[in-house]
C-alpha cells in the first residue's frame, strides 16, 4: 500500500520467499471474508500505511543484507555472558545459547522472523537452534531472561554499526 507494488515485489523487497507472501495473503483474505472483519482490517492497515508514509522508513532490506553473515563476536558474547553470570558463576552457556542469541539479535535488528535468518535458510528442516530460541523466549529460565535483557541492551550497538556501515557504502551524489 505504501509503495503501490505487487505482493511478489513486496515479498522480494522484504526478503521473503514469493510463495510465502502469496499464501499468507490468501489465508488472511479468506479469514477476513469469513470472519466479517474485513472493513476493520482495512481501516487498521490504512492507518499503518498512513503512518509509514509520514514517518522515516527503515530500510530493513538493506539491514538484512548488512547482517547476512553476522554473528555475535567472541568478545561480545564473552562480555554479555560475563555480565550475566557475575552473580551466578555456575551458570553454563552452550554453543546453542550463543547461536540462539545470534538469531535473536538478528531477528530483532531486522524485524524478521527468526526462521528467516540466513544461516538457517541452508537447512531443510527446522534447525535445533530455533527450538532452543523458542525455549529461551517463550518460557525462559532465569538465565535466559537475563540473556535476552542483555541482548536487548546490546541490540542498539548492532543497529548503529549496521547503519554506520550502510552510510559508508552509500554513494554521495556529486
Amino acid at each position: 500500500m505504501v509503495h503501490d507494488v505487487s505482493r511478489p515485489q513486496a515479498a522480494k523487497f522484504l526478503g521473503l520467499p514469493p510463495a510465502r507472501a502469496f499464501n499468507s495473503g490468501t489465508q488472511i483474505t479468506s479469514w477476513l471474508r469469513t470472519s466479517g472483519k474485513e472493513s476493520e482490517y482495512l481501516q487498521a492497515i490504512t492507518r499503518i500505511a498512513d503512518r509509514l508514509i509520514t514517518e522515516p522508513l527503515i530500510d530493513y532490506h538493506q539491514r538484512r543484507e548488512s547482517l547476512r553473515g553476522w554473528s555475535l563476536h567472541d568478545t561480545d558474547w564473552d562480555a554479555i555472558v560475563a555480565d550475566i553470570t557475575s552473580g551466578h558463576p555456575r551458570t553454563a552457556w552452550t554453543n546453542e545459547d550463543r547461536l540462539a542469541a545470534t538469531i535473536y539479535v538478528w531477528a530483532r535488528a531486522t524485524s524478521s522472523e527468526p526462521c528467516l535468518q540466513p544461516a538457517l535458510q541452508q537447512t531443510s528442516s527446522p534447525h535445533p537452534a530455533l527450538r532452543h530460541l523458542g525455549r529461551m523466549t517463550h518460557r525462559p529460565a532465569r538465565k535466559h531472561r537475563e540473556l535476552t535483557a542483555a541482548l536487548d541492551r546490546y541490540l542498539p550497538n548492532v543497529i548503529a554499526q549496521t547503519e554506520h556501515t550502510n552510510a559508508l557504502n552509500c554513494s554521495v551524489p556529486a
